[in-house]
């Protein structure tokens, strides 16, 4: 009697068994490729996940090195409204804190912080000098209404000669002389006082036509009292 084993070995396939074969083949690679990409999908959800985790003990590492900082110095940085004060001759801005008035930094002044500055002192003097003219034709024309009213006609005259460095116009100036002219200040020598303003207005040159109005306290005066 023979004695027998089971062998695996080749054995021709049918047809049926060929195509199922097949299909087999087709579905197990299309499985895999299905497998892998959720392995993808899970390692780039884990890997956000994690970087998610890292940025979080990122932020709370940064907010405790904030603290231990603040405990160190007992001081936090806050906002605090500053001001600045330019320094021409150095040429410098330096800028303090309105709480304590404590110097916090400096920077360089600006080209056109500089010009705006020396426009600012154009207009300064200009405005200085314009006062300081104006009190001075004050001055003089109120000189002018006492001389007129206590008929001081060399006081008068006199005025007439200092406005002429004084900023009135040429026709204020003529208007003075009308004003004396009018005004009862002749006295006992009346050819005298024509003389005067005659010589007055030829230092002045032509009367103007429609020049110019006389200054408010240049007033007419009449019989010695001032209206």
């Amino acid at each position: 009697m023979r004695k027998t084993e089971i062998r695996d070995l080749p054995v021709p396939l049918l047809p049926d068994e060929i195509q199922s074969f097949r299909s087999e083949l087709l579905a197990g690679l299309d499985k895999i490729d299905e497998l892998q990409a959720q392995i993808d999908d899970v390692k780039a959800k884990a890997k956000a996940r994690a970087k998610e985790l890292e940025g979080s003990i990122e932020e709370r590492a940064l907010r405790l090195r904030h603290v231990r900082g603040c405990l160190a110095t007992k001081t936090e940085d806050r906002p605090v409204e500053c001001y600045e004060t330019p320094f021409w001759q150095e040429g410098i801005v330096r800028v303090y804190r309105t709480d304590t008035d404590a110097l916090v930094g400096t920077r360089p002044i600006k080209p056109s912080e500089r010009q705006l500055h020396l426009k600012d002192l154009d207009r300064r003097a200009e405005t200085k000098r314009q006062a300081e003219s104006a009190d001075s034709r004050e001055d003089l024309a109120r000189s002018l209404v006492e001389a007129l009213s206590s008929r001081n006609v060399t006081q008068a005259c006199a005025f007439v000669d200092a406005t002429a460095g004084k900023g009135e116009t040429l026709a204020q100036r003529h208007r003075v002389c009308d004003l004396l002219e009018a005004a009862e200040v002749a006295g006992k020598d009346r050819k005298g006082v024509k003389d005067e303003i005659e010589r007055v207005r030829e230092q002045l040159g032509p009367k103007p036509e429609g020049e110019g109005e006389a200054a408010p306290a240049l007033v007419a005066v009449k019989g010695g009292k001032s209206e």
